[in-house]
């Protein structure tokens, strides 16, 4: 993920915009690169692990988190 540019990617994949409404937020998400965010799975099925948080207008749209260790994506619930 690219704050600057505003463009999400998969490796070898044309990057996605992301809208100007839409907010990004990261926990334990690596700087791979300066301005440059991302979770990176491995080929023994980890990961470096994170938690993604997408909202709009305040709103929270989607949260998951990645395991370390076995690179599972999970939804994190909203407890509301």
């Amino acid at each position: 993920i690219s704050s600057d540019e505003r463009k999400c990617w998969v490796d070898n994949q044309e990057p996605i915009d992301i809208p100007l409404q839409m907010r990004v937020e990261g926990e334990g998400v690596q700087e791979l690169e300066q301005g440059i965010f991302g979770i990176r799975f491995f080929p023994d099925g980890s990961s470096s692990g994170g938690s993604l948080f997408l909202s709009r207008g305040g709103d929270l749209l989607y949260a998951f988190r990645v395991d370390l260790l076995t690179g599972l994506i999970m939804p994190i619930e909203n407890e509301d």
